[in-house]
């Protein structure tokens, strides 16, 4: 349980005798009026913008809140709407810039972020009751077709979440830091912010705004019917043991998606991705190219794919659901052809009760074991990835031998394992000694 409280310190919104406004900004997924206009569009008072991709941008929010016909709904709705129009529309149309400073406290019982990892993980995520401070400064430039936002933040939480990748200054966060030029017909963008691809309501199974975000470049080619969107970035780098050196492994992640959305109540979505890796490698730009599938362009080197469908049909009842196809073995040949599918799903529905006041929704996700983990660590999805670790000496635990061997040793040649080794990750409380060795 955490609460939070969040002190204003200063607002400034100054106009600047420049070009008309074009560009809007990216309300962040954890922007405080976020539920309510997932509230508004579960219920049906408002459009979604966007089906199956957030965030959405201001100006969109605005444009949707502004066409609800307020005579038509009661009091309370009426008291939001209005609300939400006073934090996000804009009345001045010229280019301009806002600076926003922000103080906080929060208490937690724990410090990372979802409860549900509690228990769970490795580092082991702990209980921890703590108060934390946090402080702010959120800027927005707007001038003409483009936008610039940067948000920096230090909150001392961020010293003691284990999903935090930092290192030198391990409680400054850019929750936002971007540069977005947007025109009619794309947009082109760089820089970081969290974002979820699939049903709004929930987490996407290929890309979510569950980790921290990490800088990328995405571009965005289309109408409001149907985009062309991609998205690049490179992940952390992770040491390879080649016997007596260990080289730097390159990491990188490539989306493409192809967004539908004809007149009428139908969005379908469909996306492939893929994390390739090798030592020393760079990103080879055909799997920049948004027309084309990455698993057919992989030349060489290491590339884990993945595909996913997104659907989703509004009405009265909004059904929606999601499947992502991470790995499945064709042919039967050989006993690495055993290995079982890897994928996600997740198919759900929501809507309104009698009045607007009130929405539901129910779903249902599954996730088999072996999706999101690889063999070889370099092309896990995730940012920040926990490798299987060779220890030189021989790894004593409660007075028994332990023996571990890499993930690259397996792939090349299982034999040269210790006899009853395991590759792998997992947790173990008890007395440990003659750890020296490789970290």
């Amino acid at each position: 349980m955490r609460v939070f409280l969040l002190l204003c310190l200063t607002a400034a919104d100054f106009p600047l005798a420049l070009a008309a406004q074009e560009a809007s900004p990216y309300v962040p997924l954890d922007h405080w009026a976020m539920p309510y206009v997932e509230h508004l569009i579960s219920a049906g008072v408002i459009a979604d913008a966007t089906p199956l991709t957030r965030p959405l941008k201001q100006s969109d929010i605005v444009r949707t809140l502004t066409a609800v016909d307020t005579n038509v709904v009661n009091t309370r709705l009426r008291a939001t709407i209005r609300r939400l129009l006073r934090e996000w529309e804009t009345v001045e149309h010229r280019a301009h810039y806002r600076v926003e400073g922000s103080v906080g406290a929060a208490a937690a019982t724990q410090a990372v972020r979802d409860p549900l990892e509690v228990d769970r993980g490795i580092p082991l995520r702990r209980r921890d009751p703590r108060a934390f401070g946090n402080v702010g400064l959120d800027g927005e430039f707007l001038f003409g077709s483009f936008v610039g936002v940067t948000h920096p933040t230090v909150d001392t939480r961020l010293r003691y979440d284990p999903d935090w990748f930092a290192t030198v200054d391990n409680a400054t966060r850019f929750s936002e830091a971007y540069l977005s030029g947007q025109w009619k017909l794309g947009e082109l963008f760089f820089g970081i912010l969290d974002r979820n691809l699939g049903p709004s309501s929930v987490q996407g199974v290929l890309l979510s705004d569950n980790p921290y975000s990490m800088d990328h470049l995405a571009l965005t080619l289309g109408t409001s019917g149907i985009q062309l969107q991609a998205i690049a970035t490179q992940l952390n780098t992770l040491p390879q043991d080649t016997g007596s050196t260990r080289a730097p492994v390159n990491r990188y992640m490539v989306q493409n998606r192809v967004w539908l959305h004809p007149h009428g109540r139908w969005t379908l979505a469909l996306s492939a991705a893929a994390v390739i890796s090798d030592v020393g490698r760079q990103l080879e730009p055909w799997f920049l190219n948004p027309a084309s599938v990455s698993y057919f362009r992989a030349y060489g080197g290491n590339s884990n794919n993945f595909l996913d469908v997104d659907i989703e049909r509004h009405g009265a009842a909004t059904l929606f659901g999601q499947f992502m196809l991470d790995d499945i073995q064709v042919t039967r040949h050989a006993a690495s052809d055993l290995k079982p599918a890897s994928y996600a799903l997740t198919v759900g529905a929501k809507g309104r009760l009698r009045t607007a006041t009130a929405t539901w929704l129910v779903f249902y996700t599954q996730v088999a074991n072996l999706t999101y983990r690889t063999p070889n660590p370099a092309e896990a999805a995730s940012p920040v990835t926990l490798s299987v670790v060779h220890l030189g000496n021989e790894l004593v635990f409660n007075g028994k031998a332990l023996k571990s061997c890499t993930a690259t040793v397996v792939a090349h040649d299982n034999t040269a394992c210790p006899k009853g080794s395991k590759v792998g990750s997992g947790l173990a409380r008890g007395n440990v000694r003659n750890v020296a060795g490789e970290d």
